[in-house]
This record gives C-alpha cells, sequence and structure tokens, in this order.
C-alpha cells in the first residue's frame, strides 16, 4: 500500500509506473477507509475495481453496453472467484461469446475511467 497525500502525487506515481513497465496490482486507500486496486501489464492500467459501489457501476455499465443480455439471469457460481469478481465475470460473457470484444473492451475502458477518476477525487479531498 502506497502513501499518497494528494492527487499530484498519485499521477505522478500511476505516471511512474507505466514508465517503469510495472506488472502487478496498486492498492489504493484514503484515511476515510475508500479501497480501489488497479491492475497492471507492462505499465498500462488494465482493469480497475473498488470504490463505494462496485456492483452498481459493474451493473449500470453493462445496461449501457450490453443492453441485449438480461444481467438479473446471469448464473456463473462457478467460474467466478473473489476478489476480481467483476472482470472474472466480463472474462466468461467474453469466454462464452454472450459479448463481443468492442463490448468488453468499452466496460474496461469505462470502468477504469470511472476509477481513477473517484480515487483521484477522494484523494484531492
Amino acid at each position: 500500500m502506497v502513501s499518497l497525500k494528494n492527487v499530484n502525487e498519485l499521477t505522478a506515481y500511476l505516471i511512474h509506473l507505466g514508465q517503469m513497465q510495472f506488472k502487478g496490482r496498486v492498492d489504493l486507500r484514503t484515511t476515510k477507509g475508500k479501497n480501489w486496486s488497479l491492475y497492471y501489464w507492462l505499465g498500462r492500467i488494465v482493469w480497475a475495481t473498488g470504490g463505494l459501489h462496485p456492483c452498481r457501476r459493474w451493473y449500470r455499465l453493462g445496461i449501457r453496453y450490453c443492453p441485449e443480455i438480461d444481467l438479473n439471469s446471469i448464473w456463473i457460481t462457478d467460474e467466478i472467484r473473489l476478489p476480481v469478481w467483476d472482470y472474472q465475470l466480463l472474462t466468461v460473457l467474453r469466454a462464452r461469446e454472450e459479448i463481443s470484444r468492442e463490448q468488453a473492451i468499452a466496460i474496461i475502458k469505462s470502468i477504469v475511467g470511472e476509477v481513477l477518476f473517484d480515487s483521484a477525487a477522494r484523494k484531492s479531498q
């Protein structure tokens, strides 16, 4: 866990990880107990999760980008494991060809963007 005081330090740290071709997970936490995780591959953020309502975020974005899927009827309990259930759900839907590559990419970009925005906004408070 890295302790960063403000959004400028967070930004500099994330840029540094990119330049170092970092692979792995970075956990962010505010003093008020909010948590996020960023997943890197070769210096690029490939997934993000956490925050106050990750289930709501996934559901909202699933409805936006995959309106043809009834998200309330998905049954994949044997294939999903914590703590990255949201990423695994996306990969299962993609493997089953229930969503397209483009839909998966749109969801990934939106989730990463929201998590980065939320974590930066919380760091500046």
